[in-house]
């Protein structure tokens, strides 16, 4: 990635993997394309939709790596890599707009047997809204567990659900 007055469309319904460090300062367009960064992309634009003329795959953005630009989250998801962090300039989630048939971000969180969870990492500001998935491994210790950090958070999930059975839970802000 170099450049600054371009775009770059990661677009499809399979998976690019990024391992490298980059300073592009355009935008980054994941369309319904699983977008793995486990290196590092610092100042760009994150945008994660999902193209519903292309196809019903929402765009994702996964993986370890650290984007330290603003990630705007439409009708794409966030998922860090299982067991690992996943680092964020600043984040803005949105609700689903059900009037105009548009699906709301998710964040997939990741709790295993181990004690271990995957996490969001935001160093800025993270706008909430939308939907927070959580799979819990059967075999889970009960306990808390930080699912994303902030250094400041306004508002909050739409909705929480989980992969499997409902745990006895609670969610703090």
């Amino acid at each position: 990635l170099s450049g600054g007055s371009t775009n770059v469309l990661v677009r499809g319904n399979g998976t690019v993997i990024y391992n490298g460090t980059s300073s592009y300062q355009g935008t980054v367009l994941i369309n319904n394309a699983n977008f793995k960064v486990n290196g590092q992309i610092n100042q760009a634009a994150i945008n994660v939709c999902r193209d519903i003329g292309f196809s019903p795959q929402r765009g994702t953005l996964s993986g370890v790596g650290s984007l330290s630009g603003n990630v705007f989250v439409n009708s794409g998801i966030i998922s860090p890599e299982p067991g690992s962090t996943l680092s964020l300039g600043t984040l803005v989630l949105s609700p689903e707009n059900v009037p105009n048939n548009t699906l709301g971000s998710l964040v997939y969180i990741e709790i295993n047997s181990t004690g271990g969870n995957s996490a969001v990492q935001v160093s800025g500001d993270a706008v909430l809204a939308g939907t927070l998935e959580i799979s819990v491994d059967p075999n889970a210790q009960p306990g808390n567990y930080t699912l994303l950090t902030s250094s400041g958070i306004t508002g909050s999930f739409d909705l929480v659900t989980f992969t499997g059975p409902t745990p006895n839970y609670s969610l703090a802000y």
